[in-house]
């Protein structure tokens, strides 16, 4: 299932790469999300924690999400704190404040 790489050390193949993350991270919907939030961030410039090898961003997060390199719960806490600043959970907070439905 994992291979050596001289330079980062094992890395897993694409094949088993989510069964992988799937025993570090339980639920696959939040898999989802953090991996997704975790590719957006290499996407706009963090440095990768394992060697990107011309992998694509999301390839690269789940990586690290299956080595444990990436904390979940930090990236959980960044999932959060994007929504609490995004425009539209503001609009549907204030729509529940006021307690009115668009629907």
């Amino acid at each position: 299932m994992t291979k050596s790489n001289e330079q980062d050390g094992p890395f897993i193949e694409n094949r088993a790469l989510v069964s992988a993350c799937l025993e570090n991270i339980s639920d696959p919907f939040l898999l989802v999300l953090l991996a997704s939030k975790r590719a957006q961030e290499l996407a706009y410039g963090a440095q990768a924690m394992v060697s990107p090898d011309g992998h694509k961003d999301s390839v690269v997060a789940l990586q690290e999400i299956a080595l444990k390199k990436v904390n979940p719960g930090d990236l959980k806490e960044m999932l959060i704190e994007g929504f609490r600043n995004s425009r539209v959970f503001s609009f549907f907070v204030m729509l529940s404040a006021l307690n009115l439905t668009i629907f």
